[in-house]
C-alpha cells in the first residue's frame, strides 16, 4: 500500500512538472503545493510527505510546529514513517515540547509494525532508559530485528552490543560480523568500527593495510573519528612511517569537515570547533570565536553550555559583546547555507 502512495505522488508530481522551466526554489514550491493538495484530500503519504517538507523548509517556510502537525494526521492512521518522524519531534524537542515518554510511545507504534529506524530507535531509549524504563532483553531484541532487516545502523549497534558485553555475553567475533554487514552499506560508523577490529585485533586478525584502508574509506565518508585515528596513526608512526606531515593532513581535513558540518547547523560539529579555537588546537586561538561557535551549540549540546561557562569567566565584558555579535552573524551564514542547499 505505501508503495502504492508514492508512485501515485511521485506520478502526479511529475506531470506537474512537464515542460517546467521554474528555479529549483519554484519547483520545490509546486511540488510542496501537490502535496499539500493530496494531503488536505487525505493521501496518508502525502501527509506524512508535507511534514516533511515543513520539517525541512522544502517549498515552504521551515515550521516544525507545522510539521508536527502532518506528521501526528498520518501517525495516527497508522502511518509507520509518519510515527517514526513525530517521535523524533518529541525526543529532540521540535515543534513541540521534548517528552521522551511521549517519543517512546510513537516509536513502539511504528517498530510494532515492522519499522526497522523505529525498531532500532526504541531500543536505544530501552537500553539507556531514556523515557522509558531500561529493559536490556527487549533492546537487544529490538536491535537485533532492525540489523536482521538490513537496517545499517541497528547492525551497527548490534555490533557495539556484541563488543561491550553489557546486554548481551561479550562476542568479539559476532561485534565483527555485524559491523562488517554494516560497513557493506557504507555506513560510516560501521567502517570505522570493523577498521578498529582489524587495527586492535579484536575479534579479527590484526590487519594493519585493512585497517588503514577502512579508516580511510570511512574518513571520506566524513566520520570525524576515523579523520583523527589516521591523524594519531601517522604522527606515532603505528603500522606506517611516522610522517608530521601526513598527521597535520588528516587534522586539517577532520578540522575542515567540521567547519562544514558546523555551517550546517551541526551542533557537535559547532561544540568542536568552539574547542579548536578556545585550545589554539590547529588554528590560531580565538576566544571571541570559540565563544561563537560554544553559543551556537548550547541549543542542542550540554556540553557546549559548560564548555561556554568556562570560557566565560576569562572573557571580558567586550569579548563577550563581541561574542555575541559574532554569535548572530555565523547564525545568519548558517541559515543562507541551510536555505542554499534546499
Amino acid at each position: 500500500m505505501i508503495i502504492m502512495f508514492r508512485r501515485l505522488i511521485s506520478t502526479f508530481i511529475l506531470v506537474s512538472l512537464v515542460g517546467c522551466s521554474d528555479t529549483r526554489e519554484e519547483q520545490l514550491r509546486r511540488i510542496f503545493l501537490v502535496r499539500e493538495e493530496l494531503a488536505n484530500k487525505g493521501l496518508v503519504q502525502a501527509q506524512h510527505d508535507l511534514g516533511f517538507c515543513y520539517s525541512k523548509g522544502l517549498g515552504v517556510v521551515k515550521n516544525y510546529a507545522n510539521a508536527v502537525i502532518w506528521y501526528r494526521k498520518a501517525a495516527e492512521r497508522g502511518f509507520a514513517p509518519a510515527q517514526f518522524d513525530l517521535g523524533n519531534c518529541y525526543y529532540d524537542g521540535r515543534g513541540l515540547a521534548k517528552d521522551q515518554a511521549k517519543a517512546v510511545i510513537w516509536y513502539r507504534k511504528a517498530a510494532e509494525q515492522g519499522h526497522a529506524d523505529s525498531q532500532c530507535q526504541l531500543a536505544i531509549c530501552l537500553e539507556l532508559g531514556l523515557g522509558v524504563a531500561k529493559n536490556a532483553s527487549e533492546a537487544l531484541s529490538l536491535y537485533r530485528k532492525s540489523a536482521d532487516q538490513g537496517n545499517a545502523r541497528g547492525q551497527m549497534l548490534l555490533g557495539l552490543c556484541y563488543a561491550h558485553g553489557e546486554i548481551v555475553g561479550r562476542d568479539l567475533v559476532e561485534s565483527v560480523v555485524w559491523y562488517r554487514k554494516a560497513a557493506g552499506q557504507n555506513y560510516p560508523a560501521g567502517v570505522y568500527q570493523l577498521a578498529e577490529c582489524y587495527f586492535n585485533g579484536r575479534g579479527a586478525e590484526k590487519d594493519l593495510e585493512k585497517a588503514l584502508t577502512l579508516y580511510r574509506k570511512a574518513a571520506e565518508l566524513g566520520y570525524p573519528d576515523a579523520l583523527r585515528a589516521l591523524e594519531n596513526i601517522y604522527r606515532r608512526g603505528e603500522g606506517v612511517s611516522r610522517d608530521f606531515v601526513m598527521a597535520d593532513y588528516w587534522l586539517r581535513r577532520r578540522f575542515e569537515l567540521f567547519q562544514g558540518m558546523a555551517m550546517a547547523g551541526d551542533s557537535y560539529a559547532q561544540s568542536m570547533l568552539g574547542y579548536y579555537y578556545a585550545t589554539g588546537v590547529y588554528v590560531e586561538k580565538d576566544e571571541v570565536e570559540a565563544y561563537a561557535f560554544y553559543n551556537l551549540a548550547m541549543v542542542d549540546t550540554d556540553s557546549a553550555r559548560m564548555d561556554l561557562d568556562s570560557l566565560e569567566v576569562r572573557l571580558s565584558g567586550d569579548q563577550i559583546i563581541a561574542g555575541q555579535k559574532r554569535t548572530k552573524e555565523l547564525q545568519k551564514k548558517i541559515e543562507a547555507n541551510v536555505n542554499a542547499k534546499k
